[in-house]
């Protein structure tokens, strides 16, 4: 049986993967699959795949994120998804930090624009429904749901939630090194990489003037991104966006954010939650 955590992105994947995941006993875990691997996966044995790309790019819309979640099912309709998943404005965020140090030169109201949907990636697209609608839509199996901030405060009870799905035996949460395995770009930082993504030739600037993320200045660190990730990272935090923007993008998926944690408390399966009546909706076509 193959179990395939699909992220998302931003949502502890990169802890897992190096942290958690390496350290699994009795399951073996591929940590860079190819297809070669995987021609040669025995039936009788547990695999554990690791690959947020699987449900699409981290700034991918929902069209694109349905297709790839078609093709992984075309590639292994027996799977077992894991899927995990964060308050809609830290989720946001966080995308948008991506979306940066990958070469984005739009500010944040142009990535994301909760009152006119005018932005980059809309409303639509950050919708969780949509993203276990597509679980549901191609797997036969129900998906694993968990939440990020449960690493932070419930990692043994997660840990033995997800051992009684894939077997074997998790780490214990003494072998686990937490550590911050995904250092993020901060807000005053951010406007210097916008400037040097503007002059950088990238996936979203393909008009720029300079190669500024060839392999040789990754390879010294004279990348935009790592200059502002690492050599700026004594400048002092603020928030990209302020608390009452924060709470109107989570008011606005109130309901959304309600139906993760319902297939949450599937996962947990707890007495008398009527699972049926949560997934009839993400079920139905």
């Amino acid at each position: 049986m193959i179990f395939i955590h699909v992220g998302l992105h931003k949502t502890g994947t990169t802890f897992l993967q190096q942290a958690v995941y390496p350290k699994w006993k009795g399951v073996e875990y591929i940590p860079w699959p190819n297809l070669e691997i995987f021609l040669r996966l025995q039936e009788d044995k547990n695999y554990l795949v690791s690959r947020e790309g699987f449900y699409g790019k981290n700034w991918a819309n929902h069209t694109e994120r349905e297709k790839s979640i078609k093709r992984l099912n075309e590639m292994f309709p027996e799977a077992k998804i894991i899927i995990s998943f964060r308050r809609h404005a830290g989720y946001i965020l966080s995308s948008y930090r991506q979306y940066l140090q990958r070469g984005g030169v739009l500010k944040f109201e142009e990535y994301f624009d909760i009152q006119n949907d005018s932005g980059f990636l809309k409303k639509n697209d950050f919708l969780y429904e949509n993203k276990l609608k597509g679980i549901c839509k191609y797997f036969k199996h129900l998906p694993f749901v968990f939440l990020h901030e449960e690493i932070r405060t419930d990692v043994e009870i997660l840990l033995e939630d997800m051992e009684t799905l894939v077997g074997g035996q998790a780490p214990s949460k003494s072998e686990i090194e937490f550590n911050n395995y995904n250092k993020s770009v901060g807000f005053y930082a951010s406007k210097l990489l916008i400037k040097l993504n503007k002059l950088s030739i990238s996936e979203f600037n393909p008009s720029g003037k300079f190669n500024l993320n060839s392999s040789g200045m990754k390879k010294f660190r004279l990348d935009p991104k790592s200059i502002c990730q690492y050599s700026l990272g004594f400048l002092p935090s603020k928030d990209f966006i302020t608390k009452a923007a924060q709470e109107e993008i989570n008011s606005y998926y109130k309901d959304d954010w309600q139906l993760v944690m319902d297939a949450v408390d599937v996962r947990k399966d707890l007495d008398g939650f009527d699972a049926n009546k949560i997934y009839t909706k993400l079920c139905t076509n």
